[in-house]
């Protein structure tokens, strides 16, 4: 497999290192750990001597490990500091809920769900050191960073996403100058609704297809019925 075509160095670059979005038109930001990632795997197998198109996806998955693990930090050690039993009396529903394998696995794919569940967390921990300090400048950076992250990582999380970046106007009395939040606050909305246009028709088409087809009629006596009641020719009731 050729990983580097292109007519010169910089287009070849360029063609490794960005995603090809032409053909399904999908955006996520899983696509700004995949990149970094892309790069350790084709430098591991130079050095291992192994085919240079192999991805390694536990390279990934220790990357999401690492931020998650950041995330769960900040979350104890805002307990601990307030009530140190508190730490402990978390410490087991996060461990038994959180870090199911149900959600770790996922950590190790290209779905997006790594990223929306990974940084959700995140953006909790970070919330919650911005609690903790007062709203401190850099905290509230990195809290607005992880929530465009989160947001951005599948269509159906932007909502999620403009809740999250509401947040922070709590802390509008902590910074003399007003209306700081509520412009990054207003902007960060603004891109979320602009990506929100991006989504592709066929998000919507398969979304509904996988809703009747293996939700509804999982759950009826009769799916014929409930097709023609639909609209849709009964032999599909499969």
């Amino acid at each position: 497999m050729d990983l580097f075509s292109g007519s010169n160095l910089l287009t070849r670059i360029r063609q490794f290192t960005l995603p090809n979005f032409s053909y399904y038109k999908y955006y996520s930001s899983l696509s700004l750990f995949i990149i970094p990632c892309k790069y350790i795997n084709l430098i591991a197998n130079a050095i291992l001597h192994k085919p240079l198109s192999n991805f390694n996806l536990a390279i990934l998955g220790l990357a999401f490990i690492a931020i998650f693990t950041y995330a769960l930090y900040l979350i104890f050690d805002f307990f601990f500091k307030r009530k140190w039993y508190l730490v402990y009396i978390i410490f087991i529903p996060i461990l038994i809920i959180f870090c199911d394998e149900g959600y770790t696995l996922y950590f190790h794919s290209f779905f997006a769900e790594n990223v929306q569940y990974v940084f959700t967390i995140l953006s909790i921990g970070l919330y919650l050191k911005l609690i903790e300090t007062k709203c401190k400048k850099r905290y509230l950076v990195f809290y607005y960073i992880s929530v465009i992250i989160m947001a951005t990582s599948k269509y159906g999380y932007i909502p999620v996403g403009v809740l999250f970046a509401l947040l922070p106007l709590v802390f509008l009395s902590q910074f003399k100058i007003k209306y700081i939040i509520p412009i990054i606050t207003a902007l960060i909305i603004a891109y979320l609704g602009y990506f929100y246009t991006l989504t592709p028709d066929y998000i919507e088409r398969d979304t509904l297809y996988n809703s009747v087809f293996t939700g509804i009629l999982n759950f009826q006596d009769n799916p014929e019925q409930v097709l023609t009641e639909m609209g849709i020719p009964s032999k599909y009731a499969f």
